[in-house]
């Protein structure tokens, strides 16, 4: 039985940017005591924040930073720019995802210069600015709604994979801590990965989504790929020569977003279908090869499914096994087309497998 799904949109979640304040820094603090400007100070780090709120829109956020340093007597000036076009465009908290369409994103690069222009001028154009974070995602509609807490179950039987942690801090801004228990929420130096119930999370936030969109985003699953800067410079390196334009830097981002999260789903939660334990185990034993790993590669997947936790069962699988030997045989299974984090036998029936996340991302397959 495969899995009853529709890929239904893909694209930008929010946009992050940043630029150093070299002139109109004085203006720019003029403006925020005739404004009344909100405030936020953060002493917690060696360095002093001081957060000015400047222009508060639905979709946009700017805010000058001030960094002091009690060890340094210069102190830094960013005005970063926080961009949602879902919000900006469509006026409501919705789960619609912004397209980067040429269209749509000469759109927005016109509504980021209004919001600018009306700031003191501190002479800097939108193409000064850098591009330091920017979220993409991919949100699927499965029609079995228990498969989104399937498949998040599925992400947590994968445990945390090597060069990851999991991001468990408190947000202030959602109220909650995360990941809640309807997500899964791992970070790495250049990049956040956050699967997740896109209904659990609307309910859970404080503020009040229109109660349509709450109702659509039943049986929707959300992966959103947080990249930050060092990891956008690099994909766009050869995509992008200066100068070239706003639209030009995020539409060339957006063409191989759905590699790049691909990429990043397959090396965190693996390729191939999930099978049962038993499933996987005849698959194994019905390839054509030594004997030798064959039984190996049965060890394996035993020895990980028992643990329903199946990085800390290849820890354990490691003390019998070298690392060069582990690798050769997950390189195996991804040949059979198996995901060695394995169904529990209750959830679909004798006969079922489902894709992992991984081939549900894949933009070079079709949907089922």
């Amino acid at each position: 039985m495969k899995t009853d799904y529709k890929k239904i949109s893909s694209g930008i979640h929010t946009l992050q940017l940043k630029c150093l304040v070299t002139k109109g820094y004085n203006d720019l603090m003029e403006y925020c005591n005739n404004n009344c400007c909100p405030v936020w100070t953060n002493k917690k780090y060696p360095t002093k924040i001081t957060t000015y709120g400047l222009y508060f829109n639905q979709g946009i956020t700017i805010l000058l930073k001030r960094y002091d340093n009690p060890a340094n007597p210069m102190y830094l000036n960013y005005l970063n720019i926080g961009v949602n076009p879902s919000q900006l465009f469509h006026k409501k908290w919705e789960t619609r995802i912004f397209k980067a369409t040429p269209k749509n994103l000469k759109k927005l690069e016109t509504k980021i210069k209004e919001a600018i222009s009306a700031l003191p001028d501190i002479g800097k154009a939108l193409e000064d600015f850098k591009i330091f974070r920017c979220d993409l995602c991919t949100d699927i509609l499965f029609h079995n709604k228990q498969m989104v807490e399937n498949y998040i179950k599925l992400c947590k039987c994968r445990g945390t994979p090597n060069g990851y942690t999991v991001y468990d801090e408190y947000s202030a801004t959602g109220h909650r801590t995360v990941p809640p228990d309807d997500s899964v929420y791992l970070k790495r130096l250049a990049y956040y990965i956050n699967v997740y119930n896109k209904q659990a999370e609307m309910k859970s936030k404080p503020q009040k989504y229109n109660k349509e969109a709450v109702k659509r985003a039943k049986g929707l699953l959300r992966t959103e790929i947080q990249f930050n800067s060092s990891k956008i410079n690099y994909a766009t390196s050869n995509l992008v020569k200066e100068p070239k334009s706003f639209s030009d830097k995020i539409g060339a981002l957006c063409a191989i977003s759905q590699d790049m999260c691909h990429s990043v789903i397959t090396h965190a939660f693996l390729p191939g279908q999930h099978f049962t334990l038993e499933q996987a185990v005849d698959i194994v034993n019905h390839r054509k090869g030594r004997a030798g790993i064959t039984a190996q590669l049965e060890f394996l997947l035993r020895k990980t499914t028992k643990h329903r936790d199946f990085q800390k069962g290849l820890e354990m699988v490691m003390q019998e096994y070298s690392t060069a030997k582990l690798n050769t045989l997950i390189n195996v299974l991804k040949d059979l087309d198996i995901n060695p984090v394995c169904l529990p036998a209750k959830w679909l029936g004798k006969d079922a497998f489902i894709p992992s996340l991984s081939n549900l991302l894949d933009p070079k397959k079709e949907q089922s």
